[in-house]
């Protein structure tokens, strides 16, 4: 297969959202050109515009949940209460930093 003629393609935007996107980009192991590249790419490939790519650990950890599913957990939190398995402030807090990816200096 012979390797395709790349041409340029240019256009502007506000430095805030330039340096975002560079930072996510890096974050998820891409450049801007590359994830600029997939995006054309797969909105040609699919004649539509859907690329979805995110970081996992930055999703909101606050996503509602049923009713049910809320006093499943509530009763877990309970028996691991009475089997001892409990967290202080501290050490929850910690776990969430390191689970999250966020350190204090």
């Amino acid at each position: 297969m012979e390797a395709a003629e790349m041409t340029n393609f240019t256009f502007k935007m506000d430095k805030e959202t330039r340096d975002g996107f560079a930072e996510l980009c890096n974050k998820l192991g891409f450049t801007m050109s590359s994830m600029a590249l997939a995006l054309v790419r797969q909105a040609v490939r699919n004649q539509e515009v859907d690329l979805t790519v995110r970081d996992k650990r930055y999703e909101n950890p606050f996503t509602p949940i049923s009713e049910e599913a809320s006093y499943a957990r509530l009763a877990k939190a309970r028996q691991d209460a009475a089997d001892g398995r409990t967290y202080d402030a501290l050490g929850m807090g910690d776990e969430l930093r390191k689970e999250y990816g966020i350190y204090s200096h």
